[in-house]
């Protein structure tokens, strides 16, 4: 990921990628959820992360985040465990579909991650954690689930200060 703040470009990638609550509970279909990073760090427009292990056009669900990770809980009328700790968010505000293949993808803003005193951009040194939080089915009940959880760190790769000159020529015809 490039972040200009002022005058200086920087490029950001992922140090650190712990997992806690893994392998996650079992879904319907029989598979833990796995959350990851996708690729090889962040891209240019955030932090792109994926669950796999959904049932294909199916389960939907919501990303969680917060600022550590903690000791797996149980979640109230649901089947998974929150790994979380306090506060825990909903980053994405819109619930996400699994597709075809089974997986949700999120693109998360590192330029404004949720939290409960507004929103903060994610910077050098800051780990953030995240998890998926869906609907599920066991047999013929519906419940709910969670997938594992995974805490990102971010260092910086590169910094540029960068020096802008413009010229404007402005030619105005009269008719």
């Amino acid at each position: 990921m490039y972040s200009i703040a002022g005058n200086v470009l920087a490029r950001f990638d992922l140090v650190d990628d712990t997992r806690a609550c893994s392998p996650s509970t079992a879904n319907g279909v029989g598979n833990s959820v796995v959350l990851e990073a996708a690729g090889a760090g962040l891209a240019a427009d955030g932090l792109h992360l994926r669950a796999t292990g959904f049932e294909p056009n199916g389960m939907v669900g919501y990303l969680l985040t917060a600022p550590a990770l903690t000791a797996p809980f149980p979640v109230g009328g649901g089947v998974g465990f929150l790994c979380l700790g306090s506060p825990i968010q909903r980053l994405i505000s819109t619930a996400q579909a699994a597709d075809a293949a089974g997986v949700q993808r999120f693109l998360v803003d590192t330029g404004a991650i949720a939290t409960p005193l507004g929103p903060v951009a994610l910077q050098p040194g800051n780990s953030w954690c995240f998890q998926t939080w869906y609907r599920d089915r066991i047999g013929s009940t519906a419940t709910s689930n969670t997938s594992d959880a995974l805490r990102v760190t971010l260092r910086v790769t590169l910094r540029v200060t960068l020096r802008v000159t413009l010229r404007v020529t402005l030619r105005v015809t009269l008719r």
